[in-house]
This record gives structure tokens, C-alpha cells and sequence, in this order.
């Protein structure tokens, strides 16, 4: 019997002081962090229950008893409210509750304890049955209390798991599992000595239920001193130098002979300055690892806020490709029919028109050209931007696509007393497989910018091959359209082939361009897995551009 009393006792110092230890050191750590306040109440709750269980049993007269008996059932109240409160906020907010919900949550836990306290709802009467022995009666509502029990426990082990999963940083989500699997063993072994076990009559496996929190704030030390929980390094380190210091500080008062002592001494100032260079160290590295915590998330939320912005900027960009496509296609119609009506009246199909009419006739079909024009580009933009163009690729002569566009453009170019040579290479030029429109379009809107931005001299297209790799023996087909123009900059030359974008040449001669032409036939060629591209040997000079299409 005195056997089983002292492994009470013992249990029960144990438990109370290493919680009130535990409790105390991590409330000195950071009394101005809500964490640390709200893992304090906890802590002093649970010391409140074991305290009076421990009266409980010790205690023989029986009106205290009762008392002491009500309070241990009431303060477990408490308990599990600062404890669905820590999981609230442990390692940080990711749940969030509004103010008037917690508000009623707290009336409702004051409410409950204060009627188990002073009412027999839950603990009607004490027995004594023996000497340490206690059998007591239940009240009306007793099931209330292990109904709360149960509720609070299952919502607490819930949002800790809730966090596990939501958690991304590493150190976050191994806290999170030591304070869950403490809090688990802790609440089912608390459940099954001092509810389940002790209404079937089992009431001195009771007095083991004080383990409960044993187990609670072991998981909660190994967190904090092997995974920085509460950030309690820092005390940790100041605790072991003054425990070192203040031993070595004795050792100077009882040292027996002056050699000593002088020894002693230095090794107390040597051990002073290391340890107060080893805080300083601790508490630069905490900082660090905080700081370098913060940016993560912040860079974190930013990459997160980024991708977001991209998505939100990829639909509306897919979605003005689509109206751009929509708008195009039905303005091609109405275009068309313009066309139509306009040149019957120039040919003279409802008669032969006044002679005033005649130019602003013609005035009116080279406005609506250009027009259809813009509107075929801005179509085959847009399907370009949703993947929906098509390439139809056959077998092509690409000196007969040259030698078409040169006579189409050649009266452009003599109006303006330039000339437009086509040098025919020496050798055959082999056929390649190209959609013909799609590159016909390209020589010929390089070839007529050339023409618009000449103003003397001319234009020379030639055909060229080059090797793409020297190891293997696979050519390329160059087409050099070199013109005696304005020229342009080294930035103009890389621009060019930007949508809306003109050179100074293009802005000063030809007002009515829109920039589309070219990063069309970027777009062409780059279909054919091809490249163009523009060199100039500055302003005045002229300009080259280059097309390389790949022969297979």
C-alpha cells in the first residue's frame, strides 16, 4: 500500500512540475506572443487539473472533497478551449474564425464551468470509500461533460491535421506532427484512465491519468529543442551560460591558493566572453533563419500572386484573340461586297461614271484594299496566338513565287524610278516543301516595304544556300532582299518584326503602315521552322533582310 502511494505522489510531482517548467519557459520566452500566452493558459489549466486530482485523493474531509472533486471537473473546460485556441493559431493563422463565434464560444465554456462548479449537473457527490480511495456520483448531465470532451478534442486533433497538409514549409509541418502526436496520446490516454476505465468502476487507474500530460510535454520539449518550436534556442543557450558561468564564478571564491585562483578567474572571463559571443550568435541565427523564413513566404505569395496575374492575362489575351478573330471574319464580308460594287462602277458596269467620280472612286478601292488588307492580317494573327492556323505544305519552286512578286511590284517600283532586279543563282534552285501562299505573302512584303522606303536606287533579291550545321551535310535556302533605303539602327533592325512596331524610316515615309506586316511574316516563317531577319549597316546605308527556309 505505501508502495503504491509513493508511485502516486511521484507520478504526480512529476507531472505538475515538469508542466509548470514547461509552461513557465515558454511564456518568459515571449510574453508579448499570443502563442506562447494562449500554450501558458493551457499549461496552467492542466496544472489546475492535476492539482486537484492529486487534492482528490488526499484531501479526507468530505464537503472539500466535493469542491475539489467539482473543480477538477470544471477546469477541464478551460483546458479544452485554450487548447482548440492553440490549434487555431500554432505554427500560424491559416483558419480563420469570425470575432463573434469565438466571442460565444468563450461565454458558452464560462457558462459550463461555472454550472459544473457550483451545481451538481455534472458531480453530484464524494464518497469515501477508503483511505485514497474515491467513488464518485455522477449528475443529470455528466454525459454533457464527455460530450464536450469528445467535441473539443476531435476539432483541436482536426485543425492540427487540417494544417499538416495545408502547411508548405518543412520545419512548420514537423512541429505540427509533435504537438499532434502528443496531443492525441495525451487526450486518449487522459480519456481511457479518468472516463472510460474509471465509470466501470476502475477508479485507481486514475491516478495514472496525470502521465497524460507527461507524454503532451515531452512531444512539446523535442520540438522545441530539436525543431526551434516557440523559438526557445535562445533561452536555452542563455540558461547554459549562466549555469556555466555562475559555476565557474564559485570556483574563484573557493579556490585554496592564488595560482588558482588566478586560473579559476581567467577561465570565468574566458567563458563569460564565449558565452556571451554564443547568444549573440544563437540570436543572429534565429534572426537570419526568421528573415530568411519571411522572404520565403513573401517571395512565396509573390510567385503564387504572379502566376495568378498570368492566368488572368492568358485568358483575356485568348479572349481578345478570339474577338479579333470574330471581329475580322465579319468585316471580310462586307469588305468583299465594297470591293465589288467599287469596281463595277470603275469598269463601268452600270454605265461609264462622270469623270470627277472616277479618281475618288479609285481613292475609294485602294482605301477598301487596304483595309482587307489589315483585317487578312489581323485574322492570321489571331489564329496564330490560338494555335488554330494552318500550314499546307506541298512541293514549291521558290523562284517561281520570286519571280511572280517582282512582276506584280515592278510598276510600284518603276513609278518611283527604282529599280528591281531578281539575280537568278547560277545553279538550279531545288524545290522545298513550303505552304506557297503563306511565303509568297512574306518575300512579298518585304519586298514592297523595301520599295516604300526607298526613295533612290533599288531593290535586289538573290538566292543563296548555307549550312545550318557543319558536322552534318543539311542546307538551308537564303533569300537576300538587300535595298539602297533610309537604313536603320541596330535596335530598329531587332524591333522590326515586333507587332505594331515601325521603324523611323517607316513613320517618316509611309504613314499609313500598321506595323503588322512584318511580325506576320516572322510568324510565317517561324511555321516553316524557318528564320528572318534584318541588318543594316546604319542610316542612309540601305537595309538586308534575310529568309532561311530549311530544304527538308
Amino acid at each position: 500500500m505505501q508502495s503504491r502511494f509513493l508511485i502516486r505522489n511521484l507520478i504526480y510531482f512529476v507531472s505538475i512540475t515538469s508542466n509548470l517548467a514547461l509552461g513557465i519557459f515558454v511564456f518568459l520566452k515571449g510574453k508579448k506572443e499570443e502563442i506562447n500566452r494562449i500554450f501558458f493558459a493551457c499549461i496552467l489549466a492542466a496544472s489546475g487539473w492535476l492539482i486537484s486530482l492529486f487534492l482528490f485523493y488526499v484531501v479526507d474531509l468530505p464537503e472539500l472533497v466535493l469542491w475539489i472533486g467539482r473543480f477538477n471537473f470544471a477546469i477541464i473546460f478551460p483546458l479544452l478551449y485554450f487548447l482548440v485556441k492553440f490549434a487555431f493559431i500554432f505554427p500560424r493563422r491559416i483558419v480563420f474564425v469570425p470575432k463573434r463565434i469565438s466571442t460565444i464560444l468563450a461565454c458558452w465554456i464560462f457558462v459550463v464551468t461555472a454550472l459544473t462548479l457550483f451545481t451538481s449537473f455534472v458531480d453530484k457527490e464524494e464518497i469515501i470509500i477508503a483511505p485514497g480511495q474515491r467513488e464518485t456520483v455522477y449528475g443529470p448531465f455528466y454525459f454533457l461533460y464527455i460530450l464536450h470532451y469528445i467535441i473539443f478534442s476531435v476539432i483541436t486533433v482536426g485543425l492540427l491535421i487540417y494544417k499538416r497538409k495545408r502547411l508548405r514549409r518543412r520545419i512548420e509541418k514537423i512541429q505540427v506532427e509533435y504537438i499532434l502526436i502528443g496531443l492525441v496520446l495525451a487526450l486518449f490516454f487522459g480519456f481511457t484512465t479518468n472516463i472510460f476505465l474509471y465509470s466501470l468502476g476502475l477508479s485507481g487507474i486514475a491516478n495514472y491519468g496525470p502521465l497524460a500530460t507527461v507524454i503532451f510535454s515531452t512531444c512539446v520539449t523535442a520540438a522545441i529543442f530539436k525543431h526551434y518550436l516557440f523559438n526557445i534556442k535562445v533561452i536555452a543557450t542563455e540558461l547554459f551560460t549562466v549555469l556555466l558561468v555562475f559555476v565557474l564564478l564559485i570556483s574563484v571564491f573557493v579556490a585554496q591558493t592564488p595560482t588558482q585562483k588566478i586560473l579559476n578567474s581567467a577561465i570565468f572571463l574566458g567563458s563569460l566572453f564565449f558565452g556571451i559571443s554564443l547568444i549573440k550568435s544563437v540570436v543572429r541565427e534565429i534572426r537570419l533563419r526568421e528573415e530568411s523564413q519571411r522572404l520565403a513566404q513573401k517571395s512565396q505569395r509573390l510567385a503564387q500572386d504572379l502566376q495568378k496575374a498570368y492566368n488572368e492575362l492568358k485568358k483575356l489575351d485568348e479572349a481578345k484573340s478570339e474577338f479579333i478573330a470574330m471581329a475580322s471574319h465579319q468585316l471580310r464580308t462586307p469588305l468583299t461586297i465594297i470591293k465589288g460594287l467599287v469596281s463595277m462602277l470603275i469598269e463601268g458596269t452600270y454605265g461609264d461614271p462622270p469623270e470627277r467620280f472616277k479618281k475618288p472612286l479609285k481613292n475609294i478601292f485602294s482605301s477598301n484594299e487596304r483595309l482587307v488588307r489589315i483585317v487578312n492580317d489581323l485574322l492570321s494573327i489571331s489564329k496564330i496566338e490560338l494555335g488554330k492556323l494552318e500550314i499546307l505544305k506541298e512541293k514549291a519552286q521558290i523562284e517561281n513565287l520570286i519571280k511572280t512578286v517582282v512582276q506584280e511590284l515592278k510598276p510600284q517600283a518603276e513609278k518611283k524610278k527604282l529599280y528591281l532586279k531578281w539575280e537568278k543563282p547560277k545553279g538550279p534552285i531545288p524545290e522545298i516543301e513550303i505552304d506557297p501562299l503563306k511565303i509568297r505573302q512574306v518575300i512579298f512584303t518585304v519586298i514592297d516595304n523595301a520599295i516604300k522606303y526607298t526613295r533612290k536606287g533599288g531593290i535586289t533579291i538573290r538566292v543563296k544556300f548555307q549550312k545550318l550545321n557543319p558536322k552534318i551535310n543539311k542546307k538551308s535556302l537564303l533569300i537576300e532582299i538587300s535595298d539602297t533605303g533610309e537604313g536603320m539602327t541596330r535596335e530598329e533592325a531587332k524591333k522590326i518584326f515586333e507587332s505594331f512596331t515601325r521603324g523611323a524610316a517607316g513613320i517618316k515615309l509611309w504613314t499609313q503602315g500598321t506595323g503588322l506586316g512584318l511580325y506576320l511574316a516572322k510568324k510565317y516563317i517561324e511555321l516553316h521552322h524557318g528564320k528572318i531577319w534584318a541588318e543594316s549597316p546604319g542610316k542612309g546605308l540601305g537595309s538586308t533582310f534575310y529568309i532561311s527556309l530549311p530544304l527538308n
